[in-house]
């Protein structure tokens, strides 16, 4: 039985859709054992244990992980001298 507790703190989306490392590998454009070091590190989302030898991650979270990082980029590049200098007359 899933335990439907709204108090938690953890946001759980109405639909999961699991990714394998396939198709995470593609969406985030690391190698495996950059992915490794930024999970261990806490810079990316942790996988779910599906069964004894079997995980994904949630796509929700990759894609969130994502936008981030092009958020992420594009506040940096607005903020360099280099892009204020290339945007005045």
């Amino acid at each position: 039985m899933i335990d439907d507790d709204s108090s938690s703190k953890l946001s759980i989306p109405a639909e999961i859709k699991f990714i394998r490392m396939e198709e995470l590998l593609k969406i985030c454009g690391m190698s495996r054992s950059t992915v490794d070091q930024a999970i261990k590190d806490g810079k990316f989302p942790a996988p779910v244990k599906l069964g004894l030898r079997a995980t994904a991650w949630v796509e929700d979270e990759v894609q969130t992980w994502a936008k981030e990082r092009v958020r992420a980029r594009t506040v940096s590049a607005s903020t360099s001298p280099g892009f204020l200098a290339s945007t005045k007359g």
